[in-house]
């Protein structure tokens, strides 16, 4: 948790960040990978209501921030 927090004021981020540390989430969103205890790599965007307005399944690290960017300008335009 505090690596997790480090790395938010770190980068100045105006978002929350969630550690996942009993896998409840990566359960509750289906993104668990079956045997392993990992989660796929997948990008959510949550709207302030809480509902689930984009997910990336094919997510690339190198490029996420770009496309998470782009689809939240997308969102905006469409309210």
């Amino acid at each position: 948790m505090k690596d997790l927090q480090s790395f938010h004021q770190k980068h100045n981020l105006t978002f929350t960040l969630l550690s996942d540390a009993d896998g409840k989430v990566t359960e509750a969103y289906g993104v668990k990978m079956p045997i392993v205890n990992y989660a796929k790599r997948w990008t959510f965007i949550i709207d302030p209501q809480l509902i689930i307005r984009y997910i990336d399944t094919d997510v690339d690290p190198v490029l996420d921030a770009k496309h998470v960017a782009d689809e939240i300008s997308k969102l905006k335009a469409a309210q």
